[in-house]
């Protein structure tokens, strides 16, 4: 029986989901980060066979990766999944697109917000971007870019949030500044350590707390323009459009949501102001993007079957 295989190897952590060929659930695993930009593929390879170790062997593998900008990336990439699955067709991708293909039918565009951030949509049947930088060059409104804001508060002085001091403390054992640089720079996977911040950033927004309420609106206004950008350069025709939320941020606080979905709308009405076009729908995916890339190892698995 063929079983097909998707991954979503995001900053944070590995999700694989296998399926057999009718679609029904055969077995999942979790594992590691597996950021093809910040980490070495020792560190990439581990956390793929973690997160496959109990799973059958697949047909059809579709792994899509977080930090794959290049064509190096990719053939690292399929190096890996040759060589943890030599019996299967491989596929690889970058992460947005399981967000996307797991996103509600009649999606304009994907907004992913997790450990890093980027919007997508399909555009005459091909895959389109804006974002998704990385920790270094952009992932406005992502979880890095969040908790980077606290760590940048406290270093420049200002109070934080009780919240976000009790996460520093318990989590990094660091109270000062240079005892959380020091906790960070010193980890295995600081981008991820940092996002983890963005949790009890909320918390501290939604206790009233000014600093974290000013990062989380900032964010998202940044979040939201870029979106918006992304709507007139490829979907200025559509005058409805439908915008599908994805990722662990919009599930970690539905402070995130809120604030994302008003300056969507606030920019969305003064690009329409004086005329009658409708509304922008804002709607969370209600599917993972594991869902997606297995999706996607389905679709490699059609294009190869014999008629």
């Amino acid at each position: 029986m063929p079983v097909l295989l998707g991954i979503d190897a995001g900053g944070s952590k590995t999700r694989a989901l296998a399926a057999d060929e009718s679609g029904s659930r055969v077995a999942a695993g979790e594992g590691g980060p597996a950021n093809l930009a910040t980490l070495t593929p020792t560190a990439i390879r581990e956390a793929l066979a973690e997160a496959t170790r109990n799973l059958p062997s697949p047909t059809s593998v579709c792994g899509c990766f977080a930090g794959l900008v290049s064509d190096r990336q990719a053939s690292i990439a399929r190096s890996i999944l040759a060589d943890l699955f030599p019996a299967a067709r491989c596929d690889v991708r970058p992460d947005f697109h399981a967000a996307l293909a797991s996103s509600p039918a009649g999606t304009t565009c994907c907004v992913v917000a997790g450990t890093g951030s980027v919007v997508s949509s399909f555009v005459r049947g091909q895959v389109v971007r804006s974002g998704g930088g990385g920790p270094l060059l952009g992932d406005q409104g992502s979880a890095f870019a969040i908790g980077r804001r606290a760590v940048q508060a406290l270093l420049a002085g200002r109070p934080v949030g009780p919240a976000v001091t009790a996460h520093l403390e318990a989590e990094l054992g660091a109270r000062g500044p240079t005892e959380v640089v020091g906790a960070i720079m010193g980890s295995s996977f600081p981008a991820a350590v940092t996002a983890r911040l963005a949790t009890p950033v909320a918390e501290d927004a939604l206790a009233g707390d000014a600093e974290a309420e000013w990062i989380i609106a900032h964010e998202m206004g940044l979040l939201a323009e870029l979106t918006l950008d992304h709507l007139r350069r490829f979907h200025a025709e559509i005058e409805e459009p439908r915008i599908s939320l994805s990722g662990g941020l919009w599930r970690a606080s539905p402070v995130f949501v809120k604030e994302f979905s008003s300056a969507v709308t606030q920019g969305w009405k003064g690009d329409t102001e004086g005329t009658d076009a409708a509304r922008c729908i804002i709607e969370e995916s209600r599917l993972p993007p594991v869902s997606g890339a297995l999706e996607l190892a389905r679709r490699l698995h059609d294009e190869h079957r014999s008629p």
